[in-house]
């Protein structure tokens, strides 16, 4: 499981187990690895972007009625459930996680002062520039939950123009040959999309994705579950050394990895045959572009999401430590002035927690620029805080992370 419960909240960001001092569940993406125990048994609201909630009740057939929709890039007021309605209203801003379809950041603001969770994310300088919905609480985050999958110096790889540039040349240097592109279930159609238009050539995908593809408007490149297509989309775990001689046998075929998950260790899928090419194309930000991202956001404290682990017997507990980070950590808090909106709360038409008509429309109001936020607000001495353990995050790199 990759997800926690944040102290002294009451919200828990990918993270499917019930407690008593658990109110809100949010969910950054879809992949396997933020979903462990959610189920279409689950029965609490659920708080995510739009596409990983259709997503969300198409392949994991949770009820609709108890999906929250929130929109990208804006910021929401997140009231209590009605079972809850003694609990304080917070504040939601959603980010987009440049990650996977759906995957957001969120910005918590309540009692408790402000909370970025980043979720899976590849870090862009657009996210921390003038306008962007981060760019008023630089220098105000309390606390950084951040994805430190690939935090690690030796973590270094390409954006993701020019690993597809090395994945064009490669496809391009193999014109006679099949090629199988290792996927993860959910993430990579636009850089699958991209190829098919740069080499203008028709790609074979599984239903699941053509759908996605579909329902992000992509371009019509795609066929579902066409074998006899040059360039397939197979699963990740599939290419193998094993698997590739066998097909070799049959007709020449060579298959690309587009990931990172080997950057930093000794070991990789390609070297074990000569059919294999691992290309760092990453979902996750990369070891500078982490150093950039938190020196914009300036926080109090930084947080591991993902915990020590191993990959291929490689001990990866050293990207846990965040002290690489102390440099560009806030001193001082800021007042708790700094926590007040400054724009009104505007109500949108969804703000019911259980509307009938459009149970993914959004439940919450969006923030305008109007004029001051008038709301009650608890007092830093009247709030009651538990200390507890906070889970950090699921053992590194699941079957399903997007790498």
């Amino acid at each position: 499981m990759n997800g926690c419960v944040i102290p002294g909240t009451g919200i828990a960001v990918d993270y499917w187990k019930v407690h008593t001092d658990t109110k809100y569940f949010f969910l950054t993406h879809l992949h396997g690895d933020h979903v462990v125990g959610l189920t279409s048994t689950w029965r609490y609201p659920i708080y995510c972007s739009s596409v990983t909630a259709e997503l969300l009740a198409e392949r994991y057939g949770v009820d609709r009625d108890l999906l929250r929709s929130l929109e990208v890039g804006q910021s929401h007021i997140v009231p209590p459930e009605q079972q809850q309605q003694c609990l304080p209203s917070m504040t939601v801003t959603v980010i987009d996680a440049n990650h996977c379809p759906g995957a957001v950041m969120f910005l918590f603001e309540g009692h408790f002062g402000k909370i970025l969770y980043t979720g899976d994310f590849r870090y862009k300088p657009c996210m921390v520039d003038r306008g962007s919905p981060l760019a008023s609480h630089l220098g105000k985050v309390d606390k950084l939950y951040l994805d430190n999958t690939y935090c690690s110096s030796k973590c270094v790889f390409p954006t993701r123009e020019e690993a597809l540039e090395e994945i064009v040349s490669i496809v391009r240097k193999h014109n006679d040959y099949d090629i199988l592109l290792g996927l993860r279930k959910l993430g990579k159609e636009e850089l699958v999309a991209r190829l098919a238009l740069t080499l203008n050539e028709w790609v074979s995908v599984s239903s699941e994705r053509l759908s996605v593809a579909m329902y992000r408007e992509l371009p019509d490149v795609f066929e579902a579950n066409q074998p006899n297509l040059r360039i397939r989309v197979v699963p990740f775990e599939s290419v193998t050394a094993k698997y590739m001689q066998k097909l070799n046998e049959a007709k020449p075929t060579i298959a690309i990895l587009p990931t990172a998950l080997f950057q930093g260790i000794a070991g990789r899928r390609s070297a074990k045959s000569p059919h294999i090419f691992t290309v760092p194309y990453s979902d996750h930000s990369s070891y500078p572009e982490l150093m950039e991202f938190v020196s914009k956001v300036r926080p109090a404290e930084v947080v591991p999401i993902v915990r020590a682990g191993k990959v291929g017997g490689v001990d990866l507990s050293n990207r846990t430590d965040m002290s690489c980070f102390s440099r560009f950590l806030r001193k001082t808090r800021p007042r708790p002035d700094q926590y007040e909106n400054t724009g009104t709360v505007q109500a949108d038409s969804a703000a019911s927690p259980h509307p009938a008509d459009n149970p993914l429309s959004s439940s919450a109001a969006h923030r305008t620029r109007n004029g001051p936020l008038k709301r009650r607000r608890s007092k830093p001495w009247q709030v009651q805080r538990k200390r507890k353990s906070c889970p950090k995050g699921a053992i590194y790199l699941s079957d399903d992370d997007g790498d």
